[in-house]
């Protein structure tokens, strides 16, 4: 599909619901998945497959969680480290980048192997380098897991919580490494921040950091909903985040507590002397 053509697709994904459009926008994006789709935006190119639901929405929107990355522009600087934990196609990872610059270093981790395949490849159409990729879970203890095989119109939802869910096939497996064990693989000395989307297993994404959480300055994590998450997840991750010497604060910089909304579902964990 031509330039033109794309222009068209993402201007009909913007309009509201009428009859036929899921049919229409399918014969759509049939089209445009033979050729593939490049997006430009926010000062950077991304390969996009209309075929998942969160692709499809970079591609209409331009954007994913706006709130979210404006506040990278207020944390990150040029030469910072940006962890990436659960990074999908590479988006935050790729705004991250812009502010970082070649200095800059980017460390991501998704279990998907779809996922980092396309991170890799949106790096590469930028032409950008300063980036390791980690085909791996991310949990409290190193070890290996199954997890099955999602489709390909949701890339970005597989959570270690729900491995093999049920009707799924084939699957497929994958090192689950910890936090720390990433740090002295990188030798990472300082992370400004890190960022954990791992679909309702933050609390042990942050357990296996360990006393390394020092070397952290900020956190930007997914918390959903309390009913998302088993046994009170929600309030351990609150009451490790706080007992490691962080103020727990909206992605807008408002404080917050556990019995609140947060924009986005993004909690914003940050040192006093990091505030903003």
């Amino acid at each position: 599909m031509n330039s033109l053509g794309l222009q068209f697709y993402r201007a009909f994904l913007r309009l509201r619901d009428f009859p036929r459009k899921s049919r229409l926008e399918g014969l759509l994006r049939r089209r445009i998945a033979h050729t593939g789709a490049t997006y430009i935006g926010a000062g950077v190119k991304m390969w996009l497959d209309p075929q998942e639901w969160a692709q499809r929405d970079l591609l209409a929107l331009g954007q994913a969680e706006p709130l979210t990355t404006a506040l990278f522009q207020k944390l990150l600087a040029a030469g910072d480290t940006f962890v990436d934990v659960g990074c999908h196609v590479g988006y935050h990872s790729l705004r991250a980048r812009l502010l970082l610059g070649d200095r800059g270093r980017v460390v991501a981790m998704d279990p998907q192997p779809y996922n980092c395949e396309r991170t890799l490849m949106n790096w590469r159409i930028n032409g950008f380098t300063n980036i390791a990729v980690y085909t791996a879970a991310v949990g409290e203890t190193p070890g290996t897991i199954r997890l099955a095989h999602q489709p390909p119109s949701d890339r970005s939802r597989l959570s270690l919580l729900h491995p093999t869910a049920r009707g799924s096939a084939p699957t497929f497996n994958v090192p689950i490494y910890t936090l720390k064990q990433i740090i002295e693989f990188e030798a990472l000395q300082r992370i400004k921040l890190l960022k954990i989307d791992t679909e309702g297993y933050e609390a042990a994404v942050l357990t296996g950091l360990g006393a390394e959480i020092s070397q952290v300055d900020n956190i930007i994590l997914e918390l959903l909903p309390e009913s998302r998450y088993p046994g009170g997840a929600a309030e351990a991750i609150c009451s490790l985040l706080r007992a490691a010497g962080f103020d727990l604060r909206t992605v807008e910089s408002k404080p917050w507590m556990l019995s609140r909304t947060l924009p986005e579902n993004n909690l914003w964990a940050t040192r006093t002397s990091t505030r903003i």
